[in-house]
This record gives structure tokens, C-alpha cells and sequence, in this order.
């Protein structure tokens, strides 16, 4: 009990020094320190608890920062995989407005050559049918012409004739040569003759008596017990059917063979004078269609160039605004529009005017204007800087010019100008037309006064002369009654009346419709208007849509494709 007070005096100060009390306290003081270990062993399997769970936790929170890293990055990549198949549906529709565009153009040339073959089918069968019609007239004026020599051969034959019996009868030199031509053809020898026949029947005739005459020799044709040796030779005449065998012939007979002979002789004298004269007259005849035709081509071609110049005065080589082509503009008919040349201008259609080889007005698909220059392809929303826009539609580029007034008009509003100034011409006996017109070349404006800079301003009251910002100023600042004048129309910085682009959208109000065009952002919803750079992409533009729909509806559209309801037009 004393080592017990010693090692803890306050307890002994208030212990009881009674024997059962002490074996308690011995009893709890074990089991105090029993219970202290086990405390301290399970403080220490709490904080080692602790300790793992802080362990865990921060191990969980890197894995969860791991995982939102990986999930983000996943997102990220399902987006870009959305915009990518986007971007390809976007290619894939551009692609396809590509061919069916590419289609068009071959099905449109494919109908052109078609009709092209058709239109030269057409004039080959005519060319074809003329020249038949011109060769049948001309056999036909052959044919007539031969017919009436025939006649008139026939009529001087029967002429002939008639006069040489009336001069055989009355002339004394008649009987002397009747009577030689009878001495002749008595003395002919009878064999000799039947000789010549056999040998050469074709032309042994016209030896003895001349060809066309009516007493003919012909030789006996032989029959019966009758061989050619013993064939004879006869005279014959071929409208009375005389007959005179050549061995048996008198002088009395053969005085009537002469008087025929003789008038054959005239008759054939008579037709080869009358064949001179008509180889004359056909000789003429052909130099007279020669000389025609000379002076029918030489007038067709007088003709000719006579319509070209009118042609070339008159149309004007244009770019359709629609389709980009080019068409022929009729001057005197502002209605008038040609796919193709006239034909007559043949070779010289690259000799008619083109209103433009610089800057031209076009329309897109929806009929939005915007102008692009012809030998670079650039294209621009806005009329280009110093160049001067018609003073009455203010769309197309000037090309005339009124000298009176100084007023530029453009080619169409030329012609319709000077279509009314005919019309009231044709009203009106003493009007004249105005031919105070002077032709003005699409190109940057000059200034009136220098000469040498571009010009800014156009001033209507000054005769809508150009000048520039210097000369403007000077002309206009010094005097009087040019401060009074009105406004300038300026040729720089200026913006169309109506915006035009490649991509118009927002069809309804969280729908966007994209359709790519090179140049502009155009959407329908309050008229926005986006430039776009070839460095912007699909994603950019949806933004741009997103955020003109969230203006214009006020309602949200997500500019994610995955979410965003987008739908092509094609």
C-alpha cells in the first residue's frame, strides 16, 4: 500500500486503507491500462483509416480529373467528327450542284449541236433544192431554145426549098449545074457503087449523094437464090418511094436526083449559116449568165458587206446576267435577245462590239446582283470604284453618252431611249432623231478637269461630268452658283442597294438553310450581311447563322451540326 502511495499520491490522499477497496482499484487500474492500449490501438487504425481514405480521395480526384480530361476530349472529337461529316454533306452537295451543273452544260451543248446539225441540214437541203430549181430552169431554157431552132430549121429548109425550085425553073445557070450533077451521077459506076455500099454501108451514102437528101442509094438486100455477089444498088426516094436501079438508071432520071441534090446543097448551106448563128446566140447567151452571175455576186457581196456593217451597228455582244453566256442585243429591238449570232455576219462575228471585257453585271441563282470582271473572274458585291453606273437604272455600267445633256446610259437603256425616240419620229412628220451620241468603253473614269486622277464624284448640274476629290472640290468650293448645285453621285466606297452572297440561310426561324457560293454570307432574316474569307470554315459560318437567328427569333440555335437542325436545299 505504501509503494502504491508513493507512485500515485493523490490517490492516496483519498483512498480508503480498506483491503477490499484496494483489490478494485487494483483490478480498474489493469484495466485501464489495457483499455488505454486498446484506445490507442484503435486511434491509430482510424488515423491510418483516415490516412488511406485521403490516399483514395486524392487518387479518385485525379482519376476523376483524368476521366472529364478523356470526356472532354471526346466531346472535342465527336464534335470535329460532326463538323467533318458536315463539311463532307456540304462538299458532297457542292459536288453534286457540280455535275448536275456540269450535265446541264453538256445536255445544253449536246441540243445546241443538234440544232446546229438540223439548221445545217436545213440549208444544205436548201442550197440542195436551189441549185435543182436553178438546173431544171436551165434545162427547161435549153430544151425551149432547141425546139425553137428545130422550128426554125425546119421553117428554112422548107424555105430553101421553096426557092430553089422556083430558081431551078427560071435561072439558066440552074439547068447548066443540074445538068452537070446529072452527068455525074449517070457516069457513076454501077459495081463501084455496089462496092462502096458493101464495103462501108455507114458512110458510102453520103459520098454519092449528100446526107439529108431525099434520093438515097441503098444496096439490094439479098434473099432467096439470090447471093451478095449478085446483090445491085438502087436509088431511092424516101417520101415518094421511087425507085431506080443504079445500072439501069437514064439521064432524064438522073436530072431529078440532081434538081434534089442541088436543093440539099442549099438547104445545107442555109442551116450551117443558120447553126453559126446559133452558136453565136448560145455563146452569147452563156456570156450573158456569166456576166449575170459576175454582177450578182459582185451585188450579193456589195450586199453582203453592207449587211454586216448594219449587224455590226447594230448588236451588241453581251453577258447574260443569269447564265454568264454570251448573247447578241438588237439595238433597234430592245426585245430582241440572240443565243447565236446572225447569219448572215458569217466570219466577222468576232468583228461585232462587246459592251464589256472588263466588269459585268450578273445574277445569282436567287436573283441577287453582284458584278465580276470578265478576264480575271474577281467578283464584287458593290459596283467597283471609278467606274460609272447608267444615270437611269443604276445597275449596269455606262457605254453611251448623250452629248446635249451629258447623261451616260447604259446599252439597254440606250436602246429603249432611242426605240421611243423612233416611234415618236414616226409620230411626228418634223421630228427628227437625236444623233448627239458619243460611245464610251467600260474602264475607270478619268477626270474631266486634270485629265490624270481616277474620278470620285459625278456631278449631275455640271453635265455629269467626273472629277476627282481635288478638282471637285476646287470647281465646286469657289464658285457661287456650284455650291447650290445638288449632292455628287460617288464613284467610291459605295454599297448595293440590295445585299447579295454565295450562302443564304434561315429559311424559318431554327432552321438554317446553308448553300455555298463563292464570295458573301447572305440571310434572309433582317438583311445581315457576313464577308466571308476563304480561311473561314463550316463551323464559322454556322456560328454566323446562329448568331443571326438568335437576333432575328430569340430563340437559341446551337451552332453544333450534331445538334443543330441543318438542312440542305439540295
Amino acid at each position: 500500500m505504501d509503494a502504491g502511495c508513493s507512485s500515485t499520491p493523490q490517490l492516496c490522499t483519498t483512498t480508503l486503507h480498506i483491503p477490499a477497496v484496494d483489490f478494485i482499484l487494483a483490478i480498474n487500474a489493469a484495466h485501464v491500462s489495457e483499455w488505454a492500449d486498446i484506445f490507442l490501438r484503435s486511434c491509430m487504425d482510424i488515423w491510418l483509416v483516415h490516412k488511406r481514405r485521403q490516399d483514395e480521395v486524392a487518387a479518385a480526384d485525379i482519376r476523376g480529373r483524368q476521366l472529364q480530361q478523356e470526356l472532354i476530349l471526346l466531346q472535342q472529337m465527336e464534335a470535329e467528327r460532326a463538323l467533318m461529316q458536315f463539311e463532307d454533306k456540304l462538299s458532297a452537295a457542292v459536288a453534286a450542284k457540280a455535275r448536275a451543273s456540269a450535265e446541264m452544260g453538256r445536255r445544253r451543248s449536246f441540243i445546241e449541236a443538234t440544232d446546229r446539225v438540223h439548221a445545217n441540214r436545213k440549208v444544205q437541203k436548201q442550197k440542195e433544192e436551189r441549185i435543182q430549181f436553178k438546173s431544171s430552169r436551165e434545162r427547161a431554157a435549153e430544151l425551149e431554145a432547141k425546139q425553137a431552132w428545130t422550128a426554125i430549121a425546119e421553117q428554112v429548109a422548107s424555105e430553101v426549098r421553096i426557092a430553089t425550085l422556083a430558081w431551078l425553073d427560071t435561072s439558066p445557070d440552074a439547068k447548066e449545074q443540074v445538068q452537070t450533077e446529072a452527068t455525074r451521077i449517070f457516069e457513076t459506076d454501077a459495081k463501084w457503087i455496089r462496092n462502096e455500099l458493101d464495103r462501108d454501108p455507114d458512110n458510102a451514102p453520103a459520098r454519092i449523094l449528100p446526107r439529108g437528101c431525099r434520093w438515097q442509094v441503098f444496096l439490094e438486100a439479098p434473099h432467096g437464090a439470090v447471093t451478095r455477089k449478085l446483090t445491085k444498088a438502087f436509088y431511092l426516094h424516101t417520101v415518094t418511094y421511087e425507085k431506080y436501079w443504079c445500072d439501069e438508071i437514064v439521064i432524064e432520071e438522073c436530072e431529078g436526083i440532081a434538081r434534089e441534090v442541088i436543093i440539099q446543097w442549099r438547104i445545107d448551106d442555109a442551116l450551117s449559116h443558120l447553126h453559126e448563128k446559133e452558136a453565136e446566140w448560145a455563146l452569147h447567151r452563156r456570156q450573158n449568165i456569166a456576166a449575170t452571175r459576175i454582177q450578182m455576186m459582185f451585188r450579193c457581196r456589195q450586199a453582203q458587206a453592207l449587211c454586216r456593217r448594219i449587224i455590226r451597228n447594230t448588236f451588241i455582244k453581251r453577258v447574260d446576267p443569269s447564265s454568264g453566256q454570251i448573247v447578241y442585243f438588237n439595238l433597234a429591238r430592245p426585245q430582241e435577245i440572240r443565243r447565236r449570232p446572225p447569219r448572215l455576219i458569217g466570219n466577222d462575228e468576232p468583228l461585232i462590239p462587246i459592251e464589256s471585257s472588263t466588269w459585268v453585271y450578273r445574277q445569282d441563282s436567287h436573283g441577287g446582283g453582284y458584278y465580276e470582271r470578265v478576264d480575271t473572274g474577281e467578283s464584287s458585291a458593290t459596283p467597283p470604284d471609278h467606274y460609272i453606273l447608267c444615270t437611269r437604272c443604276s445597275v449596269y455600267f455606262v457605254t453611251r453618252r448623250k452629248t446635249a445633256s451629258g447623261a451616260r446610259y447604259c446599252i439597254g437603256c440606250y436602246a429603249n431611249f432611242r426605240y421611243a425616240a423612233r416611234k415618236e419620229a414616226k409620230a411626228d412628220a418634223t421630228a427628227e432623231e437625236d444623233s448627239g451620241w458619243t460611245k464610251m468603253p467600260v474602264q475607270p473614269a478619268n477626270c474631266m478637269v486634270c485629265r490624270t486622277a481616277l474620278a470620285d464624284f459625278v456631278c449631275t448640274d455640271c453635265k455629269h461630268d467626273a472629277t476627282c476629290t481635288r478638282c471637285f472640290n476646287a470647281v465646286h468650293g469657289r464658285l457661287a452658283k456650284n455650291k447650290a448645285h445638288a449632292a455628287p453621285m460617288s464613284l467610291v466606297n459605295r454599297v448595293s442597294e440590295r445585299p447579295v452572297g454565295p450562302v443564304q440561310g434561315l429559311r424559318e426561324s431554327n432552321i438554317a438553310t446553308v448553300v455555298i457560293n463563292p464570295g458573301f454570307v447572305d440571310t434572309d432574316l433582317n438583311n445581315h450581311q457576313g464577308v466571308l474569307i476563304p480561311a473561314d470554315s463550316v463551323e464559322a459560318m454556322a456560328n454566323i447563322v446562329a448568331k443571326l437567328s438568335l437576333e432575328d427569333t430569340g430563340k437559341f440555335f446551337d451552332a453544333d451540326p450534331a445538334s443543330a437542325s441543318l438542312e440542305l436545299p439540295w
